[in-house]
């Protein structure tokens, strides 16, 4: 089957790996070989001399995914090497006799110019912690999956290749492709801003309260479900959420929500209620007992 091989495997379009040893083979001067990413191997050309002997470097794939070009370090009519090529994954052509003049005995790998994919990556949208699992929005010219990674996983993770929001702050998010026969790698980078939710308060109304009236609860959600927390002032305290007039005048009620992680802080909500004046009356303490004269 072959032994020593010098060079790399390559990816051919029919999904197999391709390579070359060399030595062995039928008559020692090596093999061309494909084998499956299951194992499956395959031996398809034994090297005997005319053909080339003894490559040394990779094969490589034309753009058109389709053909393999190689060279053997010696052989050929002037046993300087071959330039060959295999269709279809199986079919060798001799393309070349290296000789004296003209150079001989290649061990490199034959390069070719492969393109520089062009990746267009939309600006990704403001999201906030509640923002659903995203695919950000990329083209590309090159037909080679796009990818994603995030700088930050405290602030987006990629999960089945997709953007994942987990916190709040920002994180570069960068799309890329690998390269193939035809493109060169490619990545692109954008920015994602994640903000937290904003939220409000609404304090349920307080009727108008006189002096001396008793002690109240005052209430009010907000928009988040947090708990609100109460301050009082001018002619009411407040001790939680449990209300006191302490004078006639106006009573101030100031609503807050300090926020979590998920919530930024609400605006802070003033309710203003009236506090009468206590009524009061006098009563005269008249002496039944009076002596005139």
């Amino acid at each position: 089957t072959g032994r020593n091989p010098l060079g790399s495997l390559v990816q051919y379009s029919d999904g197999k790996l391709y390579g070359m040893t060399s030595g062995g083979g039928a008559n020692g001067f090596g093999t061309l070989f494909s084998i499956t990413t299951g194992g499956t191997f395959a031996k398809i050309l034994d090297f005997n001399g005319t053909n080339g002997k003894t490559p040394v470097g990779d094969l490589l794939i034309a753009p058109s995914g389709n053909v393999m070009y190689g060279t053997t370090y010696a052989g050929g009519v002037n046993d300087k090497g071959v330039l060959f090529k295999i269709e279809n994954g199986a079919q060798y052509t001799k393309l070349y006799d290296y000789n004296a003049a003209t150079g001989g005995n290649p061990v490199g790998t034959l390069t070719m110019i492969r393109k520089v994919p062009l990746m267009t990556f939309e600006p990704i949208p403001e999201k906030t912690t509640f923002s659903s699992t995203f695919t950000p929005v990329v083209q590309s010219s090159s037909s080679m999956p796009i990818f994603f990674s995030s700088s930050d996983p405290s602030v987006a993770v990629i999960e089945n290749n997709q953007v994942k929001i987990v916190g709040t702050g920002g994180a570069n998010i960068t799309a890329f492709q690998l390269g193939d026969n035809g493109y060169l790698a490619q990545s692109a980078t954008q920015l994602l801003v994640v903000k937290k939710l904003s939220q409000t308060i609404t304090i349920n109304a307080i009727p108008t309260k006189t002096f001396g009236d008793p002690s109240f609860t005052v209430s009010a959600t907000s928009s988040s479900g947090l708990p609100v927390t109460f301050a009082g002032q001018q002619s009411v305290t407040i001790d939680q959420n449990i209300a006191s007039i302490v004078g006639a005048g106006t009573g101030i009620i100031v609503a807050t929500q300090e926020g979590n992680n998920i919530y930024d802080p609400a605006p802070n909500v003033t309710y203003e209620f009236l506090v009468n004046k206590a009524q009061q009356t006098i009563t005269f303490d008249v002496d039944p007992t009076w002596t005139c004269c």
